[in-house]
């Protein structure tokens, strides 16, 4: 019975050895993690994030074809969407907009290399074209200055939520400033509307002054 324990004892302690040899034969780095690999994180990798500077080039090639329905001509002109050259708009101001949407526009229009390529195209169209000219004071063009004065206070009222800045910046609607609008064509598109614009927002003596207002700006 003893030689049986000892024989069994032996066997134990070959099994033993022959293991800790085998371990002790391993590259010690071949167990190291790749200082390149992914980290995982409850079973799942992580989302990658962009964040690269972008190629303008391709931005404005996507921006066509993604973006340009709403902000026209590039985004130098508005559409459904306001102009966006020129407004010193920051690169994390316009990612945000994209990722993000709000006021009329949907969230994650563009992704992945789209999104850092567009961010850089509308990044290099801040202080690319002219500055719309600033709003003359009432009176201005030299006639009828309580007209234009009144006509100012019912366009602040009544238009500025969509023409904004007293019409010299872009909103829902277009920059009114320097556009060369004649009287004509600022009374028939107040009476008449048009594009996003209803008919008939003023009239009377609101339509006159509120004409005159907008006439100055030219």
């Amino acid at each position: 019975m003893r030689r049986l324990r000892f024989g069994f004892a032996l066997v134990v302690i070959g099994a033993l050895a022959a293991l800790a040899s085998g371990c002790g034969g391993s590259d010690p780095d071949e167990a190291k993690t790749p200082a390149n690999a992914p980290t995982i994180t409850n079973g799942q990798a992580p989302v990658e994030t962009t964040g690269g500077a972008g190629d303008a080039e391709a931005g404005k090639t996507a921006f066509e074809a993604t973006c340009q329905g709403c902000h026209a001509a590039g985004g130098t002109q508005a559409g459904a969407g306001p102009v966006l050259a020129d407004r010193g708009l920051t690169a994390e101001v316009i990612r945000n907009q994209i990722v993000n949407g709000g006021q009329g526009m949907p969230a994650n229009l563009v992704q992945g290399a789209d999104l850092d390529n567009i961010v850089a195209f509308v990044t290099g169209l801040q202080g690319e074209t002219a500055a719309a000219p600033p709003p003359p004071p009432p009176g201005g063009g030299g006639e009828d200055p309580q007209a234009i004065a009144a006509g100012k206070t019912f366009f602040e009222a009544t238009c500025q939520g969509c023409h904004t800045a007293g019409g010299t910046q872009a909103g829902i609607g277009p920059v009114l400033a320097g556009k060369g609008l004649t009287d004509g064509r600022i009374s028939g598109q107040i009476v008449n509307g048009g594009g996003a614009m209803p008919a008939g927002l003023a009239s009377g003596d609101d339509l006159k002054n509120v004409t005159k207002f907008v006439l100055s700006l030219q």
